[in-house]
């Protein structure tokens, strides 16, 4: 007589025996549920992809242009089955992928190093896709913008390379790729580096040559009263940002700031 094969499921009942000629491999650890039924794999990490540009650090971290892209797959529960049964079963779909770069090859110990991200989803757009916008079974396209980790490295050029990836689905199960210390990721060693540039920091204190304000007195007995102040300025690249204020004893603060580059 065959055995009954035993598995604890996470609605915490006890199911014993075959199912057709398929049995129940373990999950470790125990699954979440998803419709009512176990989804205990991670999602898969197909592809991942960028432009070949060169990225500007201080423009990127403005703009959010440089866009990484990925595909992904949550495959169906079914393929835990032995033998597996690969379109049956849940999935709950992919919740987001991260993915990290630094400015040293991955297996290097140089110092400094510095350090990017991206985090990528689905087309929703958001950290909890909304119902209704994935379906199981199905391949996704993922995408973000790359994030430069402050502080920036000095002025130059530099050569960022993708060291390691986790992509999450929407019940909590994770897949991790990586890099560093020696390991091996088929995935990530066929992608390219992403040569980027830091513009030169500004340390050109800003020189105020000339100041006037008009009207050159006004009678507020009836209420406010508006004046315009002209500066002549010399700065840096980075422009400057101007505050000032006036008072006079007894009376309230006026203030001003404004930025200009």
């Amino acid at each position: 007589m065959t055995e009954s094969i035993i598995r604890t499921f996470c609605l915490a009942v006890i199911v014993t025996g075959l199912i057709g000629s398929h049995l129940f491999a373990q999950s470790t650890p125990p699954c979440a549920t998803q419709i009512a039924t176990c989804d205990d794999i991670p999602p898969n990490l197909l592809s991942v992809s960028y432009p070949s540009t060169t990225v500007n650090v201080q423009s990127e971290n403005q703009t959010g242009t440089f866009m990484i892209m990925a595909t992904a797959l949550d495959p169906l529960s079914g393929i835990e089955l032995v033998p597996p049964m690969p379109n049956t079963g849940v999935a709950s779909g992919v919740q987001y992928a991260y993915i990290s770069f630094q400015s040293a090859p991955c297996s290097s110990n140089s110092a400094p190093t510095y350090y990017a991200y991206a985090y990528l989803y689905p087309p929703s757009g958001t950290y909890y896709p909304p119902p209704g916008t994935f379906i199981a079974g199905q391949t996704q396209t993922l995408t973000g913008a790359i994030v430069f980790d402050t502080p920036y490295p000095p002025g130059g050029t530099y050569t960022y390379y993708t060291c390691s990836a986790s992509i999450y689905d929407n019940v909590g199960n994770r897949q991790d790729y990586s890099l560093y210390g020696n390991q091996a990721s088929t995935l990530l060693q066929g992608l390219p580096s992403i040569p980027v540039t830091v513009s030169p920091g500004d340390h050109t204190l800003p020189v105020l040559n000339a100041l006037t304000i008009s009207p050159g007195s006004a009678d507020v007995t009836n209420g406010p009263k508006t004046f315009t102040a002209t500066l002549n300025l010399t700065t840096g690249t980075s422009g400057v940002n101007i505050y000032g204020y006036a008072n006079n004893p007894g009376s309230s603060y006026g203030f001003v700031s404004q930025k200009c580059n």
